[in-house]
């Protein structure tokens, strides 16, 4: 298996590693979970890899340059793609998550420089967790969603994306044998999450035609 996807990134970056793992960090729920321990792949490089660092440097690189440009778009493309059939299905799930997530980091402070600081606060640690799913695109958008303004999302998101990225290559460097399946249990949580979701949508699609139907 990992001849085979070694093939497939060789056949697109040929030995540019670092753009690979710039690249792949900007993948949603991949991130630099996924790009940190790829980029520093012996398995996958070979000679090309990357030393546990520059595979840092390039996955943070990569990460956070997209957060600014999620935090501007976020909005308008969930708002199109409720006007499409084909699209509002996912757009409502997509929102749902979201928000639930922005309403986690609220709270009831009455002063709103406290205010502000929580939610930076509750970005940041939610970010700052290299678990699937909290990684900068949520973060992201979850920031958007709580209210905080586009220099709050980014700084939050952008600090907490670092401190992520700090314990991976800690884990990295201290048990360079476990890199390249760090990769591939990211890669099956990516397939597992995708999947879910497909599932939702389409059982969602269907327990609404039937309940159309009942009331017919």
């Amino acid at each position: 298996m990992t001849a085979w996807i070694s093939g497939v990134f060789s056949s697109i970056f040929g030995q540019n590693s670092w753009l690979a793992t710039m690249i792949i960090s900007m993948i949603p729920i991949i991130e630099v979970k996924g790009a940190i321990p790829f980029g520093a792949s012996v398995e996958f490089w070979g000679n090309n890899a990357l030393s546990a660092g520059e595979s840092f440097v390039w996955a943070v690189v990569g990460s956070s340059i997209i957060v600014p440009i999620i935090a501007l778009l976020f909005r308008p493309i969930i708002n199109a793609m409720k006007t499409s059939k084909g699209l509002n299905k996912i757009a409502n799930v997509i929102e749902k998550k979201v928000s639930s997530g922005a309403r986690k980091i609220k709270n009831n402070s009455e002063n709103a420089y406290k205010k502000v600081l929580l939610k930076m606060l509750g970005v940041f640690v939610f970010v700052a967790i290299p678990l699937p799913m909290t990684g900068v695109w949520t973060g992201t958008c979850i920031g958007v969603y709580s209210g905080l303004k586009l220099w709050q999302t980014t700084l939050s998101v952008v600090v907490g994306n670092l401190v992520a990225s700090v314990l991976l290559v800690t884990i990295c460097s201290a048990f360079p044998s476990l890199v390249t399946y760090m990769f591939v249990i990211v890669m099956a949580i990516v397939v597992i999450y995708i999947t879910v979701l497909i599932l939702k949508i389409l059982f969602s699609k269907k327990d609404k035609e039937e309940k159309i139907n009942d009331s017919n």
